[in-house]
């Protein structure tokens, strides 16, 4: 497997547990990082974990299960 193979296959990885716990630092430190090799800033950060905070727990598991890209689309769309 190739390096770019490789980051193809994390980039549609769910984002999980450990991801949304990433996201909760970036807004800690204000600084953007990577989730799942996927670039995130602190705006994508804040939305993806203010919604996955008012979400019920169904929902939230179902956040866990989907790629980083998906899960920050969807929360500007909640959020909007």
């Amino acid at each position: 497997m190739t390096k770019q193979e490789w980051r193809q296959e994390q980039r549609v990885k769910p984002i999980g547990v450990d991801g949304i716990a990433q996201c909760r630092e970036i807004v800690e430190r204000k600084q953007f990082a990577k989730v799942n090799e996927v670039m995130v800033d602190l705006f994508s950060a804040s939305a993806i974990v203010k919604v996955y905070d008012a979400v019920n727990p169904v929902n939230q598991a179902k956040m866990v299960t989907l790629p980083v890209a998906q899960v920050a689309s969807i929360s500007f769309e909640l959020l909007a």
